[in-house]
């Protein structure tokens, strides 16, 4: 907020303005001052805009998760602090005396590269 009038400067602030400064032109202080404001704002929308990726995303891999394992395993998963490579020393599934898994898919001919 950029005014010729001091007193307006509380009252401006009061408002929401972020800065203020009084002056009857604008000097390169207070273009300096807009263009700071103006990439924060900016910053800001791009921050908002990657959160809003990222909780996209994590919904994406959470119903990837549920349709490929039992729903207890899953939430157990998901439960967990990060866990490394080198760290994984926890067994998630439960035991099953006799149990088959069958991982398919379907192929089509555009599947495979021609020779």
């Amino acid at each position: 907020m950029l005014t010729a009038q001091p007193e307006h400067k509380l009252r401006a602030l009061k408002a929401g303005a972020k800065d203020s400064s009084a002056s009857r032109s604008i000097s390169q202080r207070c273009l300096i001052r807009v263009h700071n404001m103006l990439e924060v704002r900016l910053l800001h929308l791009e921050t908002k805009t990657l959160y809003d990726r990222v909780v996209a995303e994590q919904k994406v891999s959470e119903r990837l998760l549920l349709n490929v394992l039992p729903h207890t395993i899953a939430e157990r998963l998901k439960g967990r602090a990060e866990v490394t490579a080198d760290s994984f020393t926890e067994v998630i599934a439960d035991n099953f005396a006799e149990v088959t898994v069958l991982f398919a898919t379907s192929w089509t001919s555009r599947s495979f590269p021609r020779a």
